[in-house]
């Protein structure tokens, strides 16, 4: 069984372990390289430059190509007690949490105990409205036309004023259950996170353990992620990033790292670390995880945006001229990119430990964290690409 993580401590972490040789090494590494061939100079004066105190505190860099392996930070872990951001840090991974709810889903197709063409009806019984028109295939690639919950402004609302709560899986769908449909299920695409937490109620009630339980035994715990876990609650372990957010309610940042992520669970409450990051990559894009073909149908496009069934796949001939695989995250306190670069054989991951609350698509905020991540993120490619 998982142990319910403790909260991560404000204080300074009296250690963190040296990164070593390209992701062989279980648990999350040090700021440094491996003897290798990396511009790593740069790339810390990159992260060093992107952190401020009124913008991201601060930034975790993770790279992993050919020339070798690196995880750094820069900036603050917590603007509270100014403690420095170490490249051994947790972080939260927002949306990036997709993927890894989709390869568990993926597995157990593998193994014969779901089919993408399950419907919601068929394990999760009169639960929402047309689920029988609703397959697992629709969930993963956004293309069942669930309402998100996390564009009701209702849900912040609830959220700013309790953002301990612990969020039952049925208070999350009745929030949308009476809303009509985005469209036909398998018409278009529209981006749900309660399609994922469908998704994740799927995977308990076709295996009788509980999503993480089944994510560790199959996938976690097979490749020594130590520091990876996607637990309803999405608490952090010490070492870890402390999260800030501006708050609405109030006009001013706030450290939200006790909040309880049970209302974005399978969507988005995984927790990480750099070195963790790198070696997932390395084994999803080695057969390691699920099988060739799998992850083949997993990063095929099923829409013009590159999305596919967990990941998205994009054709960039503008900033990267390469494709690139992944995902991006965000939630108030994180936001995160993780991506691989097939033709390179190049792995970039960003976390930064700023992101605002918005009650509602689209609305403006001082600080959005995900643009910074972007930033860091595009430039990094640019160094690794230019050494």
């Amino acid at each position: 069984m998982l142990k319910r993580p403790l909260t991560c401590l404000l204080r300074l972490s009296a250690h963190f372990f040296l990164l070593l040789s390209a992701i062989v090494m279980a648990g999350c590494g040090g700021s440094g390289s491996d003897g290798s061939a990396l511009p790593v100079q740069q790339l810390q004066t990159l992260l060093n430059n992107s952190v401020s105190d009124d913008g991201a505190p601060g930034a975790i860099l993770a790279v992993q190509s050919p020339a070798g392996t690196w995880v750094g930070a820069a900036g603050k872990a917590s603007l509270m007690t100014g403690d420095p951001m170490t490249p051994d840090m947790q972080v939260r991974l927002a949306s990036v949490t997709k993927p890894l709810t989709a390869l568990l889903v993926m597995k157990l197709v593998e193994d014969n105990i779901l089919h993408l063409n399950d419907t919601v009806e068929r394990w999760l019984p009169g639960l929402i409205p047309r689920g029988s028109e609703m397959t697992v295939e629709m969930l993963l690639s956004h293309r069942a036309g669930v309402y998100s919950a996390t564009e009701l402004e209702s849900l912040w609302n609830a959220i700013l004023v309790n953002p301990t709560k612990n969020w039952t899986s049925n208070e999350i769908i009745a929030l949308v259950h009476d809303l009509t449909p985005m469209f036909t299920p398998g018409e278009t695409y529209y981006y749900s996170n309660t399609g994922y937490y469908l998704l994740g109620m799927i995977v308990e009630a076709a295996t009788g353990n509980t999503l993480s339980d089944e994510i560790e035994r199959r996938i976690f715990n097979p490749l020594q992620l130590t520091r990876t876990h996607l637990a309803r609650q999405g608490l952090l372990t010490f070492p870890c990033a402390r999260g800030h957010a501006w708050l609405p309610t109030t006009g001013q940042v706030a450290d939200n790292t006790d909040w309880n992520l049970s209302w974005d669970w399978t969507a988005g409450s995984a927790v990480s670390c750099g070195a963790d990051m790198l070696m997932l990559t390395a084994a999803l894009f080695n057969g390691r995880i699920v099988s060739p073909t799998t992850l083949q149908k997993m990063t095929t496009p099923t829409e013009p945006g590159g999305y596919g069934l967990g990941i998205g796949k994009v054709e960039d001939a503008s900033v990267f001229n390469t494709t690139l695989i992944g995902h991006t995250g965000e939630n108030p306190g994180t936001a995160t990119y993780w991506y691989y670069f097939p033709d390179y054989r190049t792995t970039i991951f960003v976390a930064v430990n700023r992101s605002d609350v918005r009650t509602a698509p689209g609305q403006t905020v001082p600080v959005d964290g995900s643009t910074i991540a972007y930033d860091i993120f595009v430039k990094a490619w640019r160094i690794l690409r230019s050494s």
